[in-house]
């Protein structure tokens, strides 16, 4: 039977704990360290009357706005009171919670997907929602991964008084939390020959990256990790999470080792588990990784450069056609906001950029079918 991990055991208890307190918090980690299961433990811990009423919201994917925000808000609602809830404006949103707080104090917990843009308008409601139900009546949770705290967003005065207020690291799991959780694949996936402790040397404690590596160990193939789609997306997410600034002094701390240790990139670093007690990077493969593909020119173009360039990075050698371009430009609103002038332009600029900087990447069209990259 599967178990909980002691740590995620001490994380859920937290919030529980801050829950009956009604202190907000946000509990921030790296992709892949666990986040989204303890969401899922604490929304489905079953508490006492007299105490908080979770409410949990998953906002994933909510790129539309108003309606997908306020769609999981309906399920959340639904599975909180057990009663179909289908919210159609933030005014029976605002009205629903109010008669919950009227009965019963209510923690919402917030869960933001990776990379999912902050919704200001959002965090504005549940600031607001505290101010007039009552510190005693209205909490909020938030979980969410490391990037959030890269947002365009996060100088703006509303975030520092929401997301954070109150920042709790999820670190990656410790050797004995790690035991359990590779136990858990055991019974769930089926043997392996791989030791606990040879996957907490390769892994650092992100139970994520664990079950990629699990998976590929019972097919024999541990060893090709780095052809394996499943992993390296695992891994390209670690570093999603990260400002073009982080990046480049990560680079520089392992490379050069001449950075200074202090100042807030490296402390973030280290609170978040990215650097282990010996300031390298917490997992070896994922170390490789990072030092085979970094690059420079990536680091210095704009946010939707370097969106496209990545696109075009993850379908080398082939072509990247001139929708998926629009796609990446645009999002869900990419047919309405269609622009061949603007796809030139952003071609245009990412091609000068990298020249510019000597990339070993160029970027390439193919007429009538779209663009693609060759190295140098």
């Amino acid at each position: 039977m599967t178990q909980v991990a002691p740590y995620y055991k001490h994380i859920v208890a937290e919030a529980l704990r801050l829950s009956v307190s009604r202190h907000p918090a946000s509990f921030i980690g790296m992709f892949d360290c666990g986040k989204n299961y303890v969401f899922n433990l604490v929304t489905m811990t079953k508490t006492d009357p007299k105490q908080p009423l979770f409410v949990p919201v998953s906002l994933t994917k909510t790129d539309d706005g108003d309606a997908q925000i306020l769609s999981a808000f309906s399920i959340g609602l639904t599975q909180a009171t057990k009663t179909l809830v289908n919210l159609k404006t933030y005014e029976e949103l605002f009205f629903t919670m109010q008669a919950l707080c009227n009965n019963r104090p209510v923690t919402l917990v917030l869960h933001f997907g990776s990379n999912e843009p902050v919704k200001l308008l959002l965090l504005e409601h549940v600031y607001r929602w505290r101010n007039i139900f009552g510190k005693d009546k209205f909490n909020w949770l938030i979980f969410a991964n490391y990037d959030i705290l890269n947002s365009k967003d996060a100088t703006t005065p509303l975030f520092e008084k929401t997301i954070k207020t109150n920042i709790i690291p999820v670190s990656l799991v410790d050797k004995k939390s790690f035991l359990r959780v590779y136990k858990n694949y055991t019974e769930y996936f089926g043997p392996t020959k791989i030791t606990s402790d040879a996957f907490f040397n390769l892994t650092g404690g992100n139970t994520g990256l664990l079950k990629s590596l699990f998976l590929l160990s019972q097919r024999g193939k541990l060893n090709d990790w780095q052809s394996d789609s499943q992993t390296l997306i695992r891994i390209e997410k670690v570093f999603e999470g990260l400002s073009k600034k982080e990046l480049h002094f990560l680079h520089d701390l392992l490379v050069k080792k001449s950075v200074k240790k202090a100042g807030v990139y490296y402390k973030n670093l280290k609170t978040f588990g990215y650097l282990n007690k010996n300031d390298d990077l917490f997992s070896p493969l994922v170390r490789e990784y990072f030092l085979n593909t970094f690059d420079e020119s990536e680091v210095k173009l704009s946010a939707t450069q370097q969106k496209i360039f990545q696109e075009l990075k993850n379908k080398y050698p082939a072509i990247v056609s001139r929708d998926s371009v629009a796609q990446v430009m645009w999002g869900a609103r990419w047919t309405e906001d269609y622009s061949d002038w603007a796809i030139d332009q952003m071609i245009y600029a990412i091609r000068n950029q990298l020249q510019a900087l000597k990339s070993p990447w160029q970027l390439k069209t193919k007429r009538g079918k779209g663009y693609f990259l060759i190295r140098k």
